[in-house]
This record gives structure tokens, sequence and C-alpha cells, in this order.
């Protein structure tokens, strides 16, 4: 009887082992993979124009750790412009005594050529993120294929630069010679580092090609906390100092990756690997 019970049990044991879902696709639970985030500029800027895309590639590597849910980290690169536009001109909030504003222009007002040495990019906005995210799968979806939801933290590392020589009064001179000498006051350091954080949300859904090719689409949704703080307590005066340069770079950079992460389309294409 005791032999009898023992060979019940192995073979129950064995059956469940059988059916039994291990998390993974046919096991395979590594997917490395690369993804884009995209979606019209609408207000500010890009890192050549004032039209076009804010785009964000990224680099991802989720690792599947139950039937449900998948942990992603990714490292994305991020390149635009920033600006508060004005008839093609970008006002960088800066005077001088005597009292003069200065414009870091895009291209200069009609009288002075489009191609000329004049013309500027806009201020560069780049920043270098790291993201911790989860995929939760839900709907009868088993983790990495089907219908997920997505939270993601993104720490921010900024870098804003522009030629610092590249001001010019808001009433220039008519004789060249003199506006080229006026124009070589250096304004500001020309460079400036922050960090900020990003939380977002992306509902998507994967699928899996040929047991190997994973496609992964959605839509991201993401907030930038300190952004929406910065809109509060800075104060915006008409007459702001060259010393205060940094803090309206910074609420500018705000700004502008507020409406950058705003809301995207997601697109990725991926490997299971292992």
């Amino acid at each position: 009887m005791t032999k009898k019970i023992q060979s019940f049990i192995i073979c129950f044991i064995f059956s469940i082992s059988i059916y039994a879902q291990i998390p993974g696709y046919l096991g395979k639970r590594f997917v490395p993979s690369i993804s884009a985030d995209l979606w019209p500029s609408l207000i500010g800027p890009t890192n050549s124009s004032d039209q076009g895309l804010n785009f964000t590639p990224s680099l991802n590597l989720d690792y599947v750790t139950g039937k449900h849910s998948q942990i992603s980290v990714s490292y994305q690169r991020i390149s635009t412009g920033l600006s508060l536009l004005k008839d093609s001109e970008e006002l960088m909030y800066t005077n001088t005594t005597p009292s003069q504003t200065y414009y870091y222009y895009l291209e200069y007002k009609s009288g002075y050529s489009k191609n000329s040495s004049f013309k500027n990019k806009p201020i560069q906005l780049t920043s270098n993120n790291f993201s911790i995210g989860f995929k939760l799968f839900y709907g009868g979806s088993y983790s990495p294929v089907g219908n997920y939801v997505k939270p993601e933290f993104s720490l921010l590392f900024e870098n804003v630069s522009y030629d610092k020589f590249a001001f010019r009064p808001n009433n220039p001179t008519s004789d060249t010679t003199l506006f080229l000498d006026f124009s070589k006051k250096a304004i500001g350091r020309g460079e400036y580092q922050f960090t900020s954080f990003v939380i977002s949300f992306t509902a998507g859904r994967q699928r899996v090609l040929f047991d190997k090719l994973l496609i992964d689409y959605g839509v991201r949704i993401g907030m930038a906390p300190l952004a929406i703080l910065s809109k509060f307590s800075f104060k915006d005066d008409e007459n702001q100092s060259i010393g205060k340069m940094e803090e309206h770079i910074k609420k500018d950079s705000d700004d502008r990756m507020l409406r950058f992460q705003l809301i995207s389309l997601h697109l990725g294409i991926g490997l299971v690997s292992f």
C-alpha cells in the first residue's frame, strides 16, 4: 500500500510539472530591445528647427519575473531645443546697465540674410536618461506577450548649451561692423547642467513573431513634477538680470521637458533571447 501511495504522489507531482507554465516565452525570460517614443513637437523647437518631432530613442533590457510581470531597465537620449519664440527670436531674459535687452537669434529680422553667419540653431538641450519600470500584463495575457501597463521612473541628466557670443541687442545699429563689435559681449556660461526626473505610464501590447522577434507598441504619458513646481515657484519679471541666467535657463529647460514628455507613441522591436 505504501508503495502505491508513493507511486501516486510521484505521478501527481510529475503531471503538475508537465502542465505548470514556466514564466517567459518558451522558458526564455530576457528580452533586449530598441524602441522610440515620438510625437509632433507642437510648441517649442527641436534641436534644429521650430517644427518637427519629439523623438526619444531607447535601449532596453526586460526580464520576465512572473507569469504576469516583467521588469525593464532602459537608457534614453533626448536631443532637442528650448526657447520662448517671438518672431523667430529666442528671448533670453537678459539685460545690462544701462538697460539693454539681448536676444539669442534663430535668424535675423528683415535686412539680414538668413544664410549669413548671423543664423544660429536653437539653444541645445540634451538629456541622458536612466529608467526602471514594471510591465504588468492583464486580460489573460502572459508575460512577455499581450496587453500590459507599465509605470516607470526616469532620472534625467540634462545639459543645456548655446553660443554665449551669439546674443544681439534688440535694436541693432544699421552699421554692420559696429553691430558685430557690440555683439561680442558674452552672456552666461554657455553651458549648464541640471538633474530632474519623470514619472510615466505606458499602455501597450507585445507580440512575438517566429518565436524570436518581439514587437512592442503603445501610448506613453509622462509627467515632470519639478517642471510643474517651477511653474508655480518661478517669478517671471520683464527686466531680468544676466546674473540670473542659470535660473531662467533652468525654467526654460523644465518647460521644454514638460511638453516633451507629455504624450508620445511608443514603438519597439526586440529579441526573445534566453
